[in-house]
């Protein structure tokens, strides 16, 4: 059987698409790639300073130990609306810009503190990661056309007290993910006057990852937590897809074959501090350490199309460990209404030579603020945060067509509604 020998370009342009599809499949809070930010308005208001005075039901996930902070019983839905933008400029002078602007997410969780009990109990449904950015098809250097990650996460979680000032938490997530990734491919650059072909990666698995935590209030006023999240690893399974294949090289490639890959989402460790200033006013700090130093490669398989990959059967991430540092303020105007703000400085993850578009993230600055209004057993909040990353100008990439200027920035507006019971 002859094999026809897949040019460079060729290669680089698979290589890209399962660069983008890894990459799309690692947790969005700039630090952690694609790990959403909070999922109530409450957290998101006070986004630097979170997680040792966060009270309401999405402490589940968060941290656990905050369970005890709950009253009763509470339910919370939670939606978000972001909106980002990312401008390329290359080497040449030639501009890209992102489309599909627009992203949505929501969660929801029920949580109960007994009166009588040291225990409390919560349960959590959300999309704590993901994506989907698309790029014009017809770009220079044939960006993605579209990458997409759509995560379904299950956190049931409990905490118990051990003294009036010690409280340990504990919980998992149990998540369920799907990834889609569609680009052009060139068979014209293996053999000339060829049409253009798409490819497709989609695949789905099963990811788990528990967390502890501990919060110990250290007098009426102060309170110290430390989160642990142990790393989620998901094998993800699916098939890859490709068309027009030139008649000379369909006894080489399939039409449709296997994907598999396995992608290993980092653990954490954070820690936070509040004060109460005063009765109606509170600050918190946090610290979080991201060690995303696990990206070193991530296996790839296509099954009977693995050809196309000239022998990279990996793809390297080379991410470096990376942190959040900020703050968050809590004031209450009156009985019924409270205000917030933050800030949280994001350290990137991704050095320039492993740089991708389908991660549109950098250093970034976070800057929040919110409301919360309680009416009877209800409590509405609202939070808005902009997103200030620094702009990257990317000259030394594994994929040369990355090269270039890059600017994002990014908007964030979640609502949340909490019902006592």
């Amino acid at each position: 059987m002859n094999r026809k020998k897949i040019t460079p370009i060729t290669s680089r342009c698979l290589v890209t698409l399962l660069s983008a599809v890894c990459a799309i499949s690692i947790p969005l809070s700039g630090a952690e790639g694609l790990r959403l930010l909070p999922e109530s308005a409450e957290a998101l208001g006070k986004v630097g300073g979170r997680i040792a005075n966060l009270s309401d039901p999405s402490v589940v996930r968060l941290n656990p130990a905050n369970l005890s902070l709950i009253e009763g019983t509470e339910f919370m839905i939670s939606t978000s609306v972001l909106h980002g933008s990312t401008d390329y400029t290359s080497p040449g002078g030639a501009t890209a810009s992102m489309g599909a602007p627009w992203k949505y997410s929501g969660a929801i969780y029920l949580a109960t503190n007994p009166a009588d009990s040291p225990w409390a109990f919560g349960m959590g449904i959300s999309s704590p990661f993901g994506l989907d950015i698309r790029w014009a098809s017809d770009f220079q250097f044939n960006l993605a056309n579209e990458s997409k990650l759509i995560p379904i996460a299950f956190s049931p979680g409990a905490s118990y007290q051990l003294s009036d000032c010690l409280t340990v938490g504990f919980g998992f997530d149990l998540t369920w993910s799907q990834l889609e990734f569609t680009q052009n491919y060139p068979w014209f650059s293996v053999i000339p006057g060829s049409p253009t072909g798409v490819q497709k990666l989609k695949g789905e698995g099963w990811g788990f990852a528990p967390v502890a935590s501990i919060a110990w209030d250290m007098d009426e006023r102060q309170r110290v937590s430390v989160v642990a999240r142990a790393p989620m690893k998901t094998d993800y399974k699916g098939s890859y897809k490709v068309s027009n294949i030139p008649a000379p090289l369909t006894p080489v490639f399939a039409s449709e074959s296997v994907f598999r890959s396995e992608i290993e989402q980092p653990g954490s460790i954070g820690i936070g501090y509040s004060v109460d200033i005063k009765d109606d006013l509170r600050i918190g700090f946090d610290f979080e350490w991201i060690q995303n130093s696990t990206h070193d490669d991530i296996p790839i398989d296509i099954g009977a199309n693995q050809l196309l990959l000239n022998g990279n059967d990996r793809v390297v991430l080379d991410w470096e460990n990376s942190w959040n540092l900020g703050w968050g303020i809590e004031a209450d105007v009156t009985e019924c209404l409270t205000a917030r703000g933050g800030y949280m400085y994001s350290k990137s993850p991704m050095p320039d030579q492993t740089f991708t578009p389908a991660v549109p993230a950098n250093d970034r600055h976070l800057i929040s603020t919110g409301l919360g209004l309680k009416h009877g057993c209800g409590t509405i909040d609202f939070a808005y945060l902009l997103g200030i990353y620094e702009d990257r100008d990317v000259r030394n990439n594994q994929v040369a067509a990355y090269n270039g200027d890059w600017e994002f920035m990014w908007h964030q507006f979640t609502l949340s509604y909490t019902r006592k019971f």
